[in-house]
């Protein structure tokens, strides 16, 4: 397979991981936070929104943390397209 495809099934890949983590985290800690929290409708809602928030955000936190481990473990380096490059410093190919 060539780098792209590496690429693509990687970002698939790790997008799909992002996601059912981030639900994960934010069901767990929705869930909770509905059982310690008393049943007032204001609060339990403004709990639940920051546990969603807060769910997310660890979930993302993770899954960096273990596609940076993934990335190193396997020497994926070589084997993936940069996704973001810079035109500033974009290296120049020598066709001698």
């Amino acid at each position: 397979m060539s780098k792209k495809t590496n690429t693509v099934i990687f970002v698939i890949v790790g997008t799909i991981v992002n996601v059912i983590l981030s639900m994960i985290f934010a069901v767990a800690f929705s869930l909770l936070a509905l059982s310690i929290m008393p049943e007032d409708f204001g609060a339990t809602f403004s709990v639940v929104t920051f546990t969603f928030f807060a769910g997310a955000i660890l979930g993302m936190f993770l899954y960096q943390k273990i596609a940076n481990f993934v990335f190193e473990k396997f020497n994926l380096e070589d084997k993936l397209d940069p996704i973001f490059t810079s035109r500033k410093f974009k290296k120049k190919k020598n066709y001698d």
